[in-house]
């Protein structure tokens, strides 16, 4: 697996993360940002909104309908931090991977 990190005032943290499985590549982007919606690009044409529960508190799924777009998962935090997920999955694939943010101490 391969990550690009890109950090900017407006946008907060994009990372994006390549893993190649077989002759699949998967791509997931995740973002954190203290303004919501910063960093989500969405198809609006062909894509499904839900509001789900996510930890206690109403979380969105964006669910694209066409192939060449990516789906979106976005929620936020106990600290009023906005994260969100960019990819190829389903919503139980999002929780999963939303499950497993944590903050860590890292270099900068």
């Amino acid at each position: 697996m391969e990550a690009y990190r890109w950090e900017g005032e407006l946008s907060g943290v994009t990372i994006r993360y390549d893993n190649v499985e077989g002759e699949e590549l998967r791509e997931l982007y995740f973002g954190c940002t203290n303004m919501r919606y910063a960093g989500i690009s969405l198809n609006t044409e062909n894509t499904e909104r839900y509001e789900v529960m996510y930890q206690g508190e109403w979380a969105e799924f964006y669910e694209s309908q066409d192939e060449e777009f990516l789906s979106s998962f976005v929620w936020q935090n106990q600290n009023g931090c906005y994260f969100d997920l960019g990819g190829k999955f389903t919503l139980e694939e999002f929780i999963e991977i939303a499950d497993s943010v944590e903050k860590t101490e890292g270099r900068r």
